[in-house]
């Protein structure tokens, strides 16, 4: 069993058949997708509520996370939280590591953030 699925399942959350292929898909996936694009993938199979829950889920126990790209929620599943970088011309997405720290920042707790970046990919700035 991978440490995604343990951490589900030590969290008291029920390790059902959808959960465990919402998490096996995530995690052979190397850019964030939407909720609809996930159903999409999995064959229409696991019904579309059921999928946002398990990502609620999922987020709540750090294991996915939800960013907005192009005003749309996308979901990725990592060990650690990190933003996107996205090409204005043909739509490229990009890793790029987070290295904001909030534990000198006092009076507030679970702090979250959210940073959209945008710019031209070398392919598109070439052409």
């Amino acid at each position: 069993m991978n440490n995604y699925l343990k951490i589900v399942q030590k969290s008291g959350y029920k390790l059902t058949k959808p959960r465990t292929k919402i998490i096996k898909f995530l995690e052979s996936q190397s850019m964030p997708l939407t909720a609809k694009s996930i159903y999409r993938s999995l064959g229409y199979k696991i019904d579309l509520s059921s999928i946002y829950r398990s990502l609620n889920i999922f987020k709540k126990l750090n294991i996915v996370f939800e960013e907005e790209i192009n005003r749309e929620a996308y979901y990725y599943i990592s060990k650690k939280h990190h933003h996107h970088i996205i090409c204005r011309k043909c739509g490229y997405i990009e890793c790029i590591p987070c290295t904001s720290n909030f534990s000198h920042v006092k009076n507030f707790k679970d702090i979250s953030h959210k940073l959209a970046l945008t710019g031209i990919c070398s392919k598109c700035a070439n052409e």
